[in-house]
């Protein structure tokens, strides 16, 4: 019973920052595609706005990147709670 009240904040946690990761991925894909549909069409002005577009990229990569951190740094926590829990109850569970 424990380990579900211990559960219950960490999906809390959890549950947005997979929200945030898959927005990411989403936005992701969108400027991928953009600069798919610039390039097919040609330079021009859209040379400029691939850059941007490159760059509003890096942006949110670097943002995934540290959702994932925070998501890690969880499910490290939740490990270390999960270990302290079995060695304070015993391999019988009580």
């Amino acid at each position: 019973m424990e380990n579900l009240a211990l559960l219950i904040p960490i999906l809390g946690v959890c549950i947005p920052i997979v929200a945030v990761v898959m927005q990411g991925k989403k936005k992701i894909a969108e400027i991928q595609l953009e600069e798919t549909r610039l390039r097919v069409n040609g330079g021009g002005e859209g040379s400029l706005e691939v850059e941007e577009l490159r760059s509003e990229m890096a942006e949110f990569a670097n943002e995934l990147n540290e959702v994932q951190e925070r998501l890690d740094f969880t499910e490290r926590l939740l490990a270390q709670s999960r270990a302290r829990d079995e060695l304070t109850s015993g391999p019988n569970g009580g």
